[in-house]
C-alpha cells in the first residue's frame, strides 16, 4: 500500500473517530453536553464507556499512524522546523489520546452525578480521575503544536486553509481555558475545539500526501 493512501487513511479515520461525541445526541449517554466535558463520555461508571473508549483509543492509534508516515517521510527538501512541530505534535496527540482513555480516564462524569461532582472538588477520587486532566492537556497541546506547524509541512496552496483552522481553535482554546478558571459550561466551547481538530484531520488526509 502507498505512503500517501495510508497517511490518508490514518489521518481521516482519527478525524472520524475523534469527532464521535456527535453520538451523544442519539444515544442515552446521561451526560451533559453543555456542562461537561465530551471525556465524560468514557468516564469509567458511564455505560457506554466501551463505545466511547474505544473511539478514543482507535483515533489516537490512527493519528499515531499519521504522524509516524509524516514523520519519516523521505523528504524531496530539507524537512522544516513547522514540518518536524506538525508530525511531533501530531504524534504527542495520538500518544496521549489513547493514554487518556486506557490509561487515565475519569471516575465518574462530574456535570451528570452531583456525587461525583463533590467527590471531585474535595479531591477524594482517584489518581486516574487527576491525572486525566494532564493527559487530557497534553494532547490538547500536541494537536495544537501539530496544526501550527502544519504549514510546514503541506504544499503552499494548502496552507491557508489549514492556517485559519489552526488560529480559529486557538481562540476556542483560549475561550476554554477562560471558561475553566471562570466555572462556566465547558462542553459546548471543547466540543467546538474537537470539532475543528477532527476537521482539521480530514483535511490534511484528504488534500496532503507526506511524500508529496
Amino acid at each position: 500500500m502507498r505512503r500517501r493512501t495510508v497517511f490518508a487513511a490514518a489521518a481521516v479515520l482519527s478525524g472520524v473517530l475523534y469527532s464521535s461525541f456527535w453520538l451523544e445526541g442519539l444515544l442515552p449517554t446521561g451526560t451533559d453536553p453543555v456542562a461537561g466535558y465530551a471525556s465524560e463520555l468514557f468516564a469509567r461508571d458511564r455505560p457506554l464507556r466501551p463505545l466511547f473508549a474505544s473511539t478514543e483509543v482507535l483515533a489516537g492509534l490512527s493519528a499515531l499512524v499519521a504522524g509516524a508516515v509524516g514523520a519519516f517521510a523521505p523528504e524531496r527538501r530539507p524537512r522544516t522546523a513547522l514540518a518536524v512541530l506538525c508530525w511531533a505534535g501530531l504524534l504527542l496527540f495520538g500518544a496521549m489520546t489513547v493514554v487518556d482513555a486506557l490509561v487515565f480516564p475519569m471516575d465518574c462524569a462530574p456535570s451528570a452525578d452531583a456525587a461525583c461532582a463533590r467527590a471531585e472538588a474535595a479531591g477524594r477520587l482517584s489518581a486516574s480521575h487527576a491525572m486525566h486532566e494532564a493527559a487530557s492537556s497534553t494532547a490538547v497541546l500536541g494537536g495544537l503544536a501539530a496544526m501550527a506547524g502544519s504549514a510546514g509541512a503541506v504544499r503552499a496552496g494548502l496552507r491557508p486553509g489549514l492556517l485559519l483552522l489552526a488560529a480559529v481553535q486557538a481562540a476556542a482554546t483560549a475561550l476554554l481555558l477562560w471558561l475553566i478558571a471562570s466555572g462556566g459550561d465547558v462542553g459546548i466551547v471543547q466540543r467546538i475545539q474537537i470539532s475543528l481538530f477532527s476537521v482539521w484531520l480530514i483535511v490534511l488526509g484528504v488534500a496532503h500526501g507526506p511524500d508529496e
